[in-house]
This record gives structure tokens, sequence and C-alpha cells, in this order.
């Protein structure tokens, strides 16, 4: 039986054609504008907020959502302007509208959780991580079963989102009585396009653009346009998004700043940065255990200042080792650290190497070892697919194990993410044992995964498993002495290289584009018969890790790397970056290159707090140079591998 229509228009609050689009418009704009507040209110301080600018913050990030709403809205809204008119007058269409509009509540409620659990991690808005959060589903998801109540949260969700439907329940009720026109509906259409036109007229904006700081900017944007956004320049052309300078300046420049004590040009080609790299001793084949800890930051480590005794292990080991002590992470991913330690490369703009095309048969260490006959393998305690790991070490001269590789009683404990450090660590000594009764010096590279969320580990630590970032690093600490103690009772103990570094630092982000703060790592060197204990006080980034280890065991090498010999004369500087933005830290000035071709400066001061400052000439053209050269090398195939001799 058909429901009889009213005749009379009323507007597009009572064309059934418009209002379900229009109703949820308001309840989006309503909640996303809320989560911003929430936001903002929790970052008050850390943003520099003051009621003013919180109210720009709120103004400029509903005008956002308002352009986003437009583009999600507008195939509704085409749909309900070409129905047919019949489909208004039957009974089953007001449930399908009722039925989709709870849908769209609870995808709302659910992305604006994640968006919060996001920012909670990450303090930032949906970027290039939450991008390949959605390929890696099976960690991802997995993690965030072991890391939240899910029993209470997703009925928690559905609950909402009925609510939410509810809420306009008498509007919808009496546009449903509404005459269907789609004169009225068109002008709705109209609308969402102009929007959307408008939309694209104006440049996306930067991490921080126009506010003060990279808080203010985040909090203004809307979560869904920075996921389309990472999704759509995953890879930022250098020169097309930054300053730069002619090719041959630039070159000419990187040239120089490489060139060093032991290093010979092999090339005059002018674009061209291979070079040979003479030790001064002669050539140790030692082993060589390269431990990447996940989210290590200096600041939790006792010998470079934690008072909460969460590194007793490695605080034991600093007076033993060579410890560096303003050693800084390229970046604030997992990728940005290997990239870094296997091919010394500055941290280009957009996604990692480790995530591009063309990303096989680099100038990579792993060839450089196993040119000289070592056992070169890669270890994770997850499934090394995630972020690309399995294919980029495969292609660079590296054996992959990883959970696939490991036999169930190799496993005492795992979670989401992958096995224990000490599960990992006993493949490692196991996998050097059976190198070693086959005459072979290895090279092993580890990246561990027991300091990340969910934060749970084996029961032999004082804070209980769970508990929080400071018990995963106490656990993350314990498993290195772990790892030590067994080292010691191995015959090739004396012959090994044990070198400890950070992939990255615990939540990097910032006020500022880069917390210069939340990159420092700690670096130690350790072999009783190999290095010298002391400290190096000397600014570094992880790019100079790889040279520095190939110094101490005396290789003769040519070389495409970035990085420099630590222990060897030359110029004090590190590299960093943060997702879109690239930097150079140089005589207590940070130099910033941004998208739309900006650039930024900072003093440095203490407990490297930033002050705005004129850039500096020569450390802005050198930082440009840096990059544009590393972007183009890449892009052209100028970091292929290096035949051996």
């Amino acid at each position: 039986m058909k429901r009889t229509v009213q005749v009379e228009p009323s507007g597009l609050l009572g064309n059934p054609r418009s209002a379900p689009v229009l109703l949820f418009g308001a309840v989006y704009l309503g909640l996303i504008t809320l989560l911003r507040a929430a936001l903002s209110i929790w970052e008050w301080s850390a943003a520099d907020l003051s009621p003013l600018s919180f109210a720009e913050v709120l103004g400029v990030g509903f005008l956002r959502d308002v352009f986003v709403f437009a583009w999600a809205a507008l195939p509704a809204a085409l749909f309900l302007w070409v129905a047919p008119v019949r489909w208004f007058s039957g009974r089953v269409w007001p449930f399908l509208i009722r039925g989709a509009l709870f849908l769209a509540a609870l995808a709302l409620v659910f992305s604006m959780t994640a968006e919060w659990l996001f920012w909670e991690e990450f303090r930032s808005r949906f970027n290039f991580i939450a991008l390949d959060y959605l390929i890696y589903t099976r960690e991802v998801i997995g993690n965030i079963v072991e890391s939240y109540p899910l029993i209470v949260i997703l009925p928690a969700q559905a609950l909402v989102a009925l609510g939410l439907v509810a809420l306009i329940r008498r509007p919808l009720a009496r546009a449903f009585e509404g005459r269907p026109t789609r004169g009225g509906a068109a002008v709705l259409v109209a609308l969402l396009i102009a929007l959307a036109v408008v939309d694209t007229r104006i440049p996306a904006p930067s991490n921080s653009a126009p506010f003060p700081n990279r808080f203010q900017g985040e909090l203004a944007s809307n979560g869904l346009g920075t996921l389309v956004r990472a999704y759509r320049d995953p890879i930022l052309d250098y020169e097309t998004f930054y300053r730069s300078l002619p090719t041959e300046e630039a070159f000419h420049r990187v040239r120089n700043l490489l060139a060093g004590e032991g290093t010979t040009f092999v090339s005059e080609d002018p674009h061209e940065l291979l070079r040979s790299v003479d030790s001064p001793g002669p050539e140790r084949r030692l082993n060589v255990i390269l431990v990447v800890v996940e989210s290590l930051s200096a600041k939790f480590v006792g010998s470079y200042g934690n008072q909460d005794g969460l590194t007793p292990q490695l605080d034991l080991l600093a007076p033993k080792s060579l410890r560096f002590t303003n050693l800084f992470a390229t970046g604030c991913r997992t990728v940005r650290g290997l990239e870094a330690l296997s091919l010394s490369v500055p941290p280009t703009p957009g996604r990692s190497i480790l995530h591009r095309d063309h990303n096989e048969n680099l100038a990579a260490t792993g060839w450089i070892f196993k040119d000289r006959g070592y056992d070169t393998k890669f270890f994770y305690g997850g499934r090394a697919y995630f972020d690309g790991m399995d294919h980029f070490f495969e292609n660079n001269g590296f054996e992959v194990v990883d959970r696939s590789g490991l036999s169930d009683e190799e496993v005492t404990f795992q979670n989401a993410w992958g096995v224990c450090d000490e599960d990992l660590f006993g493949r490692v000594l196991r996998d050097g044992d059976r190198s070693a009764e086959e005459g072979k010096p290895f090279f092993s590279m580890v990246m561990t995964t027991s300091n990340h969320r969910p934060y749970t580990y084996p029961d032999v630590v004082p804070i209980p498993s769970g508990s929080g970032r400071h018990g995963a690093v106490q656990y993350a600490d314990h498993a290195l002495g772990r790892l030590i103690e067994q080292a010691r009772t191995r015959p090739w103990f004396d012959d090994t290289l044990f070198v400890i570094v950070a992939d990255h630092c615990a939540s990097s982000a910032g006020k500022r584009e880069i917390n210069l703060a939340k990159h420092r790592i700690p670096l130690f060197l350790y072999g009783p018969s190999i290095v010298e204990p002391g400290t190096v006080d000397r600014v570094a980034s992880q790019i100079d890790v790889p040279p520095t280890i190939f110094g101490l065991l005396g290789f003769d090498y040519q070389t495409r790397f970035f990085g420099q010999d630590l222990l060897r004369p030359g110029p004090e500087r590190a590299l960093v970056g943060n997702y879109q933005s690239v930097g150079l830290l140089r005589n207590g000035v940070l130099t910033l290159l941004l998208p739309k071709k900006e650039v930024a400066a900072y003093r440095v001061g203490e407990r490297d707090a930033l002050t705005p400052i004129a850039p500096v000439e020569e450390d802005l053209l050198d930082a440009i140079s840096y990059y544009q050269v590393a972007g183009d090398l890449f892009r052209d195939g100028g970091l292929a591998r290096i035949p051996s001799p």
C-alpha cells in the first residue's frame, strides 16, 4: 500500500531528495567540530592556543570540513537527485534511507575514534602512516584488538550512531512527507559542486599554514582530507614542491660536502657521487650485529639523562662502549631509520624509499658485506611484508628472517607485531653460530618490535606487561642485556661489533614542523677487543652509522653514501625529516625546507628548544643541495648498486 505524498514543496529540508544529505551534514559538521575542540583543549598548552587562536582554528577547520563534506556527499546527492519518483512513495524507502544514515553515522563515529587514537599516538591528523596502516591490516587490526577493549568500544559506537540517527528522526520524518522535487535537489547538487570546485582552487595547506606552529595547523585540518592528500601525493617530486638550485650547483655543493679525509671521487662526472673510501688501518673481517630498537628515544636511557631507571642494562654497557651523544634520527618512522641505516641517504620528502617503486639493487650496506663473503641477514620479529621490508632487503643484499621463518619451538611470546625481542635475539645468536661454524663472518641487521603498542612482553621486568611505554622500554633493555650476556659465551664474541641504535623516537611530533628534541636517539658501539670506550659529542644522524662501521672494520670500498665516518675529521651536521619537512642541523641552526618552496630557520637552544631566525644563506643552499641531489639520484637511478671489483 502506498502512502500519500504532500504536493506542496517545503524547501530543501522538506524535500526527501535533499533532506537526508543536509541533516547528516549538520551532524557531521557538529561532531567534527566537537572533535577539533576536544583535541585543541587537550593540546592547549602545546599548541600555544589563546581564545583568539582557538577561534581561528575552529573557523578555518570548519571551512575545511565543509569542503571535505561537499566531496563526500556529492555522490549521495546526485543519486537522490536522479532517483525515480516512485521510490519516494513506498514504505521501504524511508527504512532504507535510515539504514544508510545509520551506516554513515557508524562510519563517522568509527573514524572519529580512529582520529583520536591516531592523534594520541602520533600527535597528528591522518597522514602517510594512516595510509600504510590501511594496507597492513593484519598487524594493525591485531594491534588494536590487543590494545583496546573492543568488546566495549564497538557496541558503544553502534549506540552512538543509533543516537545520531534518532537525533534527526523528526525532521527526517517530516521530509519524507514532502514533495520529492528534482528542482530543489538540483540546488543542493549545484551547491556541493560549487564547493568542490572552490576547494580545487585553494592550494593544499602545508603542515602549519596559515598558523604559527604545526600543532595549530594540524588541529585545523580535516582527517579525511589529509588522508586523501597523503594518498594523492605519496611521493613529492623535490623540484616541484621545494626550493631548488641549478642542478650543476647543487651537485657541486654536495661533492664538496662529501669530500673528506680518505675519500677520492672515482669520476669527473659532476653528477656522479661515486667515490673510493680508504680506511687508515688494515681490514678486519669482524662480525657485526646491528640492533635497531623500536622507538628508543634517548630520553628513556639513563646514560642520556633519564632518572627513571628504565635501562639498567644499557647503563651498565655505556661506560664499556663508544657512545654518541648527539645523534639524530632522520625521520619518525621505522622505514626512515632502516632507509638511513642501509642506504645512508637523506630522508627525501614524501614516502620512504622502502615504499617506492624501483628500490631494488641500490648501493646498500648489504652488498658491501655480501661482496666480502659475509652472511648478511635482516631479522624482524613480525611479518616482513609489513612496510615493504621483505622486498627491499631481499633485493638489496640481505636474506630476510622474519616470523614466518621461526618455528613454534623458537617462540615463547608474541603479540600482534611479532615475537618478543628475546626470541628474535635467540635466532640471531643461533644463526651467528652457524655462520661461525662455516667459517664465514656475518652481518646481522635486527629490527625489534617489543617497544610498540600494545606494549606486551614476557613477565621478566618489574613493570607489568601491557601497562605502557615505560614497561616496554624496560623489557627492550632487558632483552638487549640478555643478548650481550649470551653472546659472551660464544667463541665468536671477541670478533663481533655490537651496534645498538634506535629507528626513531617515540611520539616525534611537536609545535614546529620538525621537533628536534624528539629526533635525538642513542647510539652504542660495543666490542671489548674492537673499540675503545668513550663518548663522541659530534652532531650527526643515522646516515653516518654505516660509514662509521666500515671505518672501524678497516674496509676500503666504493660508495655513494651521503653519510660520513664519525671517527675521522669532518663537519658536524645532521639531516632530519618529518613527512613533508626536511632539514639540516648545523652550527646550532636548524634550517627547514617546506612544501610550496617555503623555508624556515631556528636557533637551537637548551633542550633543543627552537627560536625562529632568518635563514643562514650557506646553510640554506647546502640543505637544498643535499635533498635535491638525493631526490634526483634516486629518480634517475644514480643510487644503483656498485658492482664488486
